[in-house]
């Protein structure tokens, strides 16, 4: 038997540049899908969910991606470490996002009550609105 010469030992530096592509990519879509939630609150705010939410599973599928590319070259494991919690944080995001733009009415209401409302016993009441209309958006 003999041992694998050093040059087949190393890993093919074009996959280590593929592996810091993919792993920017990720990246990115997942702060830009941070940033649409983030604009949530402005006038925009169910376009920018769904925009939000397209790009986080867009990063988990991307995340998921470059850790099967990660598994052919046999990196180490901290790579999958980051990268697990990256997917963890997308499909995070995305579900978070998913159920604000289901309850988008309800709570859009709700920013209304809170607006107009002037006095602590007001904003009592646009609270228990918005506890019972959720309530009623779930039980259906």
């Amino acid at each position: 038997m003999t041992s694998p010469s050093p040059a087949e030992d190393q890993t093919n530096p074009r996959h280590h540049h593929s592996l810091v592509y993919r792993s920017r990519i990720t990246i990115l879509l997942s702060v830009a899908g941070l940033v649409a939630s983030l604009l949530s609150t402005s006038p925009v705010g169910a376009a920018a969910l769904v925009v939000s939410m397209i790009l986080m599973i867009a990063a988990a599928l991307w995340c998921i991606l470059t850790m099967v590319a990660l598994k052919r070259i046999r990196a180490g494991w901290i790579g999958y470490v980051v990268l697990s919690l990256v997917l963890l944080a997308d499909l995070y995001f995305a579900a978070n996002a998913g159920v604000n733009l289901a309850l988008w009415g309800v709570t859009s209401e709700y920013r209304e009550c809170v607006e107009n409302s002037l006095t602590i016993s007001s904003g009592d009441g646009c609270r228990q609105s918005l506890y019972d209309s959720m309530m009623s958006k779930i039980h259906w």
